[in-house]
């Protein structure tokens, strides 16, 4: 699955490029807002492939959630 999404995080990506360098030469009002969609798309692809691979393999930022805690209760005082 994770696979999947990052395959179309690079589609989207790669059409963005192309249509931002389309706009480059065409400055079309719709050229630049397909450029926008087609980057936030990949993002929105990336993002979740990264949540789904996370989901896969098990290794969810549990522990590093810990550490953020003692982190801020040392930056605060309360931690004594």
């Amino acid at each position: 699955m994770h696979q999947t999404l990052l395959t179309l995080a690079i589609i989207g990506y790669v059409a963005a490029t192309g249509l931002a360098l389309a706009y480059l030469v065409r400055r079309e009002e719709m050229i630049h807002r397909l450029a926008s969609l087609a980057t936030l798309a990949g993002w929105a692809c990336h993002t979740l492939g990264l949540v789904a691979l996370a989901v896969e393999t098990g290794r969810l930022v549990r522990r590093e959630r810990r550490s953020l805690r003692r982190r801020a209760s040392l930056l605060t005082c309360d931690g004594q």
